[in-house]
């Protein structure tokens, strides 16, 4: 739901809220440094461009982490498809959107900072448990280096 309401720019960022009239600072909360947008968010912002990157990481990409709109038409054209490897990168694209949604929100709220990795940890075990059952063992076998990164039993 979250990834959805990105793709349609409905989150209520910083800058969004500012255009409704609200009085809040528009610094981004997880790097400090660019107004916080739907862009800046994901994945311009340092922190959030560097858990895509170990996310993409995790898939078996190595490249640069590119602007939103760029990213989207990305994921559209690595997505299709039932694979294996597909499915790995949806789940991965939607909770990594959700787990930089909702890192923001802890910080919006005062509640403790997370690093990269510890997001990385906590989203990682969320794609795992959402595989666990849906995929068959020779699935598993026939992309084993995908399932040691997202800790898949093999």
């Amino acid at each position: 739901m979250v990834a959805w309401m990105v793709v349609l720019d409905r989150l209520p960022t910083r800058s969004r809220l500012i255009s409704f009239g609200l009085n809040v600072e528009s610094l981004c909360l997880l790097c400090n440094r660019g107004e916080e947008t739907r862009g800046h968010l994901f994945f311009q912002c340092e922190f959030s461009s560097r858990l895509w990157f170990v996310s993409l990481s995790a898939c078996g990409f190595r490249r640069s982490v590119l602007i939103w709109g760029l990213e989207l038409d990305w994921m559209c054209c690595m997505t299709r498809g039932c694979s294996l490897p597909a499915l790995v990168l949806r789940l991965a694209w939607n909770d990594c959107i959700y787990m930089l949604w909702r890192e923001r929100n802890e910080r919006v709220f005062g509640r403790a900072k997370s690093s990269v990795e510890e997001v990385f940890k906590r989203f990682q075990e969320i794609v795992r448990l959402k595989l666990s059952g849906r995929v068959k063992q020779r699935q598993l076998l026939r992309h084993s280096a995908l399932c040691e990164s997202w800790d898949l039993l093999v």
